[in-house]
């Protein structure tokens, strides 16, 4: 959705300034993609938004890639890599050959304990827990998945 509003207009009738506001949720849900990224240019950086259609999500590793190769591709083609500031951090994006490689954003891990109710609540013995923005279970004998 992008709306024009003329900026101060009863001071200067004839001369407002016009002025293009985008919403930037409403044109993640219009793209009906998983996921949109925005880029805004920033000195030597740029800064990377991922959107879901439901808000800004921290990370996106798709959306960073695509957006490496677009700005590598097309903005600025001498690169060799472009950083990104984003809600996890500085991330650089390196072109080697014909691939980008990127460094994935570290989250720090915190070991939980385990109980056996949580075994029974997934239907496996668990040998260990870590919690991070998302868990991660290793698994040491199934039962059921």
């Amino acid at each position: 959705m992008r709306l024009l509003i003329r900026c101060f207009q009863e001071i200067r009738p004839l001369s407002a300034f016009l002025t293009a506001v985008c919403l930037i949720l409403n044109m993640a849900r219009e793209n009906n993609f998983a996921e949109t990224v925005f880029l805004v240019k920033d000195s030597d950086v740029f800064q990377l938004h991922c959107f879901t259609s439901e808000g800004e999500i921290d990370f996106c590793g798709h959306c960073t890639l695509a957006s490496a190769f677009v700005s590598l591709s097309f903005y600025d083609k001498v690169a060799s890599s472009v950083r990104f500031r984003t809600l996890v951090g500085l991330l650089t994006v390196q072109s080697q050959d014909d691939y980008l490689v990127m460094d994935l954003p570290a989250y720090k891990c915190y070991r939980i304990l385990v109980t056996e109710e949580m075994s029974g609540a997934i239907g496996c013995i668990l040998r260990s827990l870590f919690l991070t923005e998302i868990c991660l279970w290793c698994l040491r004998q199934t039962s059921r998945l």
